[in-house]
């Protein structure tokens, strides 16, 4: 076999292994790194981390989440996933605009949830971040994983039991023969450091785990037994029924999973496209049984026909020898049972849309506020042009948005925000049955009565495309990009490594397993003129989204109830399209001049150092540098804090400088997609201290990022017209964040503990006053009076980061601020027992609520944070046990660490549904778990071998190695963004829990929960609408009409701005907060506090 095309900096081992079975293997082994600590016993992962301030940290990140990516596919969604999907996501369905929530505080939500929403383009980053504090900067070992991934997903499944490919990923976890126990190999992994999850596509299932190195050979058995002996048992069947329910619930309130699946309605008759993918109460449970079907019979037979050896493709990354991993790998899964049949291929069910039902105009009724415009075409699989990626190409000119573009052109003339095309190349957008091409464009509220012309503009630029034919210079633009970025690829998490790369397997020669995906090799003009010519209104289909619809459709989609309406696409839509002259404002991108030339390593002009060293501390600005000596990249970061009083002084100066962002992101967005497009990264992050600039990518045309990016700021402006598109596009953003209800708990939680915290509650009652004069005027205070601290680190010597400081302060004009006036985030002292604020969540037909518990334990040193910590990773898999696998109350179960601007408590997250627990019944389950296991840790006669475990495991796992220039660029920023300034804060929390004992743990435990003599409880609930919750029941009440800056538009009627308190049931006899501000102000304040010793 080929050896495997691989980048020249990589350093790793490969080699392919085909078993007996039929099963295919990908070893990669990471000698080349090894280090120090490879004999430490396992590292216990948690998604509850918690480290110096990482409740002031994850807040801002919701700019991160909020953006999309524009002109890019909107990604690569699985129908069903083990892991929680992200109904509480901010990544904005709608396309608008970034925007801040006022603060830095954590959210666990993005962080447990980023990887299952589709349209979340940033959630990875926030959770790299949240990963990355827990590595040390010495060499240690990283984690070793392993990916299987089989060749058959949900287009396999029988049509009379909907989901049972999604139902058969949950239930191989639900023991073996060898290892019949339901939780045992969640137990294990997470014992000795690990996680693991597992998704379900259209015509692919995966499965991934990761686990420290001295565990892998176990693991590997463990995990090899899903596929070879299953037990599926009854008594599982019914429980993991609930929360395969629980998962489909909590995905009710996607926009972007609704859309899809009434795109499947579209489908032919019998095509595997229009299957009902996720299943449900309803499909597994309560229709098989009125038909008589064994629904466990049929799963163990679906079993044996799909999870066959010969569809199987693993990878796995160790730090062992290739000929050790063959080993293991045979010694794994060679017993994996062949079925001696042909792969099942959805081939033979042709082209997925039939003419009359695709080509019509959909109306369709969102949960979110939007208005979208999307267009589909349906070509033929495109799979065979992988080394040109035909429709790789129209996405980097349709989704361009520099100047020419579709999008430059829309947002000139005010009639759009955002704009993606493309096709994710998996799963449902592209199978063996068709690819699919998709224009999906964010409409101003005059872009939405102006469709036509939107249409005119769009469709232009096709015909411009069509006319002139493929360009080569286009092409080879996209492949330098692409070849530059494969050659100087960093290094990702290991299990995201082999995860992608087991897939790969099953889509190209595995020779080009890691190129395939990423590069682009052959120009093929004839395949990529095909599909552009292929572009006609003819047979486009026509998506129309906007809350305009309700009360005006007279369907409903099956599974997620969505109202729309199917209408013939207008005549004067085809006449006008069809008849279009070419438009001179829409051409071909110039040259990029972001593009990269220069790779050289720079030489120091200052002695390295093992950490950040300020080498500039004055009365304007404060720098940090480290030049990069560990990875040896030609990349480098800029990151820049520009701090002032003026954005947290009330929430209408929050929602000015949510305005100032915005406009300042659209300002940028022409110039700046050019230098995205060429891998330099950007962004600006609200802190409720200021503004956070941060950029990223190959040092060599970073500089000339860094300088337009300062002249956009030091020259705001905004036209009367894009002030209008982005103060409607907030007006949204912030109605989207609030019916989430993981956020709105969230925010209400932080509302209660922070002394001063604004929230999109409060921005809402006041952004429909904001005027333009007012955003500019805002701009210039903003930039009189400023401290500018900043991290530069990378490829870049102490000269060139004091430049970078000097122009940023010289450009902006600022004067210093004085010390006195620096922003100062404080933290109230919660009083004794138990306090509850129900709130009602803002959605009217959302079911999914969200419960809180969480648990003050005042100011922290770095050993109490410790204590935590361990706590935190002893209690996470009993928690999610008990309370979601037995006790079934939600999908969503966790405990979380908190750090809540330097003062400690920890919490227990569970979202559940009214329409099966209340929030009541939910919060007492929570405690109620808490003293049970309190009574484990002093019973169990294995608890104290089990702490000594897992102390070992949180202080081998504190000693990852980075993997990448990002991760250690993270650990030293979240020391500077806090001014704690403990660059080996991880070396000190290792020292701190070599001598944490299992008694203290104990009584830490013991005091802070119910009966505990420092128990001090807040439950933030918000309260879903269901038959359990008799204060929560739907209204339906007459449409209304709004008017916002002279624009009238059909809305909702819940246009309630400020929350609304539920009262607690009878027998509660918990303090109820029903006002904030007066609960809040009877209330000690803690000082400013900073984990640093």
């Amino acid at each position: 076999m080929a050896a495997i095309v691989k980048s020249p900096n990589d350093t790793r081992e490969y080699r392919v292994v085909t078993l007996s079975n039929g099963l295919t293997a990908l070893l990669i082994s990471d000698l080349a790194k090894r280090g120090q600590g490879d004999e430490q016993n396992g590292a216990a992962e948690t998604n509850s981390e918690c480290r110096a301030s990482d409740d002031e940290r994850c807040e801002n990140d919701e700019i991160a989440t909020e953006e999309m990516d524009v002109g890019s596919t909107p990604g690569d969604c699985t129908i069903g996933s083990s892991e929680v999907p992200d109904v509480n996501s901010d990544a904005l369905e709608d396309g608008s605009f970034p925007l801040s929530d006022g603060g830095a505080e954590e959210d666990e939500e993005e962080m447990m949830e980023e990887e299952e929403d589709c349209e979340d383009d940033a959630e990875a980053d926030e959770d790299a971040e949240a990963r990355s504090v827990r590595k040390s900067q010495s060499k240690q070992p990283k984690l070793a994983a392993a990916a299987l991934s089989i060749g058959i997903g949900s287009f396999c499944e029988p049509d009379d039991i909907p989901g049972l490919a999604h139902f058969l990923e949950h239930m191989v976890f639900m023991g073996s023969e060898k290892y019949p126990d339901e939780n045992s190999f969640d137990a294990f992994i997470r014992t000795h450091g690990g996680s693991d999850n597992a998704s379900t596509d259209c015509e692919r299932t995966t499965f991934i785990f990761e686990v420290h190195q001295q565990s892998f050979r176990e693991g590997l058995m463990r995990f090899a037994q899903f596929f070879t002996a299953p037990l599926l048992k009854a008594s599982s069947t019914d429980r993991e029924l609930e929360a395969v329910d629980s998962e489909f619930q909590m995905s009710l309130p996607s926009d972007y999973h609704r859309k899809q699946q009434l795109v499947g309605a579209m489908c032919r008759e019998g095509h595997p496209m229009g299957k009902f993918m996720w299943g449900n109460s309803t499909t597994l449970k309560t229709q098989p049984s009125a038909r008589n079907i064994d629904v466990q019979q049929r799963l163990i037979e679906f079993r044996k026909r799909v999870y066959s050896a010969q569809y199987m493709t693993v990878a796995l990354q160790s730090r062992e020898t290739l000929d050790t991993l063959e080993d293991w790998v045979r010694e794994s899964f060679s017993d994996i049972p062949n079925n001696g049949q042909k792969r099942p291929s959805s081939e033979c069910c042709g082209e997925p849309f039939s003419q009359e039902k695709l080509h019509k105009l959909y109306k369709v009724v969102p949960v979110q506020k939007a208005h979208i415009l999307d267009i589909t075409w349906s070509l033929a699989n495109q799979r065979q042009h992988y080394r040109c990626k035909p429709l790789n190409y129209l996405s980097w000119l349709i989704g361009h948005e520099g100047h020419g573009s579709i999008l430059a052109l829309l947002k000139k003339r005010a009639l759009a925000l955002s704009l993606f095309s493309g096709n994710s190349d998996t799963g449902f957008e592209h199978n063996d049955t068709h690819a699919m091409y998709a224009i999906s464009i964010t409409l101003t509220d005059q872009g939405f009565n102006q469709v036509k012309e939107v249409l005119a503009i769009v469709f232009q630029y096709i015909k411009m495309l069509q006319t002139i034919g493929p360009q080569e210079r286009i092409f080879q633009e996209i492949k330098t990009i692409d070849d530059n970025d494969f050659r100087f690829k960093e290094e990702t998490e290991p299990i995201e490594y082999v995860e992608m790369v087991a897939e790969s397997m099953q889509l190209y020669p595995t020779e080009e397993c890691l190129t395939g995906p990423l590069l682009q090799t052959e120009y093929n003009p004839q395949a990529i003129a095909l599909c552009t010519d292929h572009l006609q209104v003819h047979n486009a289909n026509f998506m129309l989204l906007s809350k305009h619809f309700e009360g005006q459709c007279d369907r409903k989609e099956l599974w997620y109830q969505t109202d729309y309406r199917v209408e013939d696409v207008p005549e004067e839509w085809k006449n006008l399209i069809q008849n279009l002259e070419l438009n001179p404002e829409l051409h071909l991108p110039e040259p990029n001049k972001f593009i990269a030339t220069n790779f050289d390593l720079k030489s120091p002009d200052v002695p390295d150092s093992d950490y950040p060293v300020c080498i500039l501390d004055c009365e304007q600005s404060k720098l940090w540098y480290k030049r990069d000596t560990k990875f040896n990249s030609p990349r480098g970061y800029l990151i820049f804090h520009l701090i002032t009083p003026l954005v947290y002084a009330s929430p209408g100066n929050l929602v000015l400088f949510d305005f100032l962002a915005s406009i300042l992101e659209h300002n940028l967005s022409e110039i700046g997609y050019e230098a995205d497009a060429a891998q330099l990264e950007y962004s600006f992050k609200t802190e409720e201290t200021g503004l956070v600039m941060k950029m990223y990518g190959f040092n060599h045309k970073l500089p000339l990022l860094f300088d337009t990016i300062l002249d956009y700021i030091a020259n705001f402006s905004v036209t009367q017209e894009l002030f209008d598109a982005v103060k409607e596009s907030m007006i949204k953003s912030y109605y989207n964040h609030v019916i989430k209800p993981g956020k709105l708990n969230n925010d209400v939680r932080l509302s209660i503990l922070q002394q001063v915290k604004w929230t999109p509650v409060d921005k809402r009652s006041v952004v429909n006053a904001v005027a333009r004069e007012q955003v500019l005027e805002f701009a210039v205070r903003f930039k009189e009076l400023l401290f500018i601290e900043g991290l530069v680190q990378g490829n870049f010597t102490a000269k060139e980061a004091l430049g970078f400081t000097e122009s940023l302060s010289t450009k902006l004009g600022c004067t210093p601020l004085p010390k006195v006036q620096m922003p100062k985030t404080r933290v109230v002292r919660l009083p004794s027992g138990g306090q509850v604020c129900k709130v009602k969540g803002y959605n009217e037909k959302d079911a999914n609520s969200v419960v809180t518990n969480y648990y003050q334990a005042g100011p922290g040193t770095i050993r109490r944070l410790s204590v935590i910590d361990v706590l935190i990773t002893m209690m996470e898999e009993p928690c999610f046990d008990i309370l979601r696998t037995q006790e079934q109350l939600g999908y969503s179960v966790y405990p979380t660490c908190r750090n809540s601007f330097g003062i400690l408590g920890f919490s227990v997250t569970v979202a559940t549904q009214a329409t099966k627990f209340s929030v009541s019944h939910v919060e007492e389950r929570i405690d109620s778990f808490l003293q049970s296991f309190l009574g484990k840790m002093r019973t169990s006669s294995s608890m104290e071998k089990d702490f000594k475990t897992q102390v070992e495991s949180l202080i081998t796992l504190k000693q990852c190695v980075d993997n990448h220039l990002g991760e250690e660029v993270d650990q030293n920023w979240w020391e500077v963004l806090n001014h704690t300034y403990i660059f080996d804060r991880l070396k000190r929390e290792v020292e701190a829990l070599r001598s944490v004992s299992l008694q203290e743990v104990q009584d830490f435990l013991c005091n802070h929960i119910q009966g505990g003599v420092h128990f001090q409880k807040l439950s933030s609930q918000v309260v879903g609408v269901g038959k359990l919750e008799r204060h929560n029941q739907s209204v339906t009440a007459t449409e209304t009409m709004t008017t916002v800056d002279g624009i009238t538009n059909e809305t909702e009627t819940n246009t309630r701005t400020s929350l609304v308190f539920l009262p607690l049931d009878e027998t509660d006899s918990k303090k109820v907060v029903d006002a904030i501000d007066s609960f809040k102000a009877s209330l000690t304040v803690y000082p400013v506090t900073k984990i640093d010793h």
